[in-house]
């Protein structure tokens, strides 16, 4: 015999990030300045974390999925593009055309929220970095376009 249970029926979940598709702790991890000034269990925080929404939710992941290497997330060891490893070979137009297939092929793999349109990947020699200018879809926020443009350099995929 099933049981029923109309009580939840018409119960609403009224959290902040129900109005958002995708919500995710910000990447650098900061508390948020709005603090309850009510003592603790008295009142539910709003926020004790900062979130990130959508857009830049999905920032947040293609900038951890980029800095991560390969083997370094326990659960899943082929997480991360672990593009550090052409940083300590010659900077050149060559290694700059595997970094841009690779992020193409790999990056919808580990985020598949998103669909990548083009990518350009351009060698700066002297500065020892590559610049990537990457042009992504989210078809679930309305197929809305965004340009995702940084810098690799040793210390990793920077905004």
């Amino acid at each position: 015999m099933a049981i029923k249970l109309d009580i939840l029926r018409n119960r609403k979940n009224n959290d902040n990030y129900r109005n958002y598709s995708y919500a995710d702790i910000h990447f650098d991890v900061e508390l948020n300045t709005r603090l309850p000034n009510k003592p603790t269990g008295s009142v539910k925080n709003p926020q004790d974390f900062k979130i990130d929404y959508d857009t830049n939710a999905i920032y947040n992941s293609i900038h951890n999925i980029f800095n991560t290497k390969k083997g370094q997330k326990i659960l899943n060891p082929n997480f991360g593009l672990d593009l550090e490893q052409y940083l300590f070979e010659n900077i050149s137009k060559e290694n700059g055309d595997i970094i841009g297939t690779t992020i193409f092929e790999e990056l919808p793999l580990h985020d598949p929220r998103i669909k990548v349109n083009s990518i350009t990947v351009l060698a700066r020699t002297l500065q020892n970095e590559y610049k990537i200018d990457l042009s992504i879809t989210i078809p679930s926020l309305n197929n809305q376009t965004e340009d995702v443009n940084g810098t690799l350099t040793t210390k990793g995929f920077q905004y």
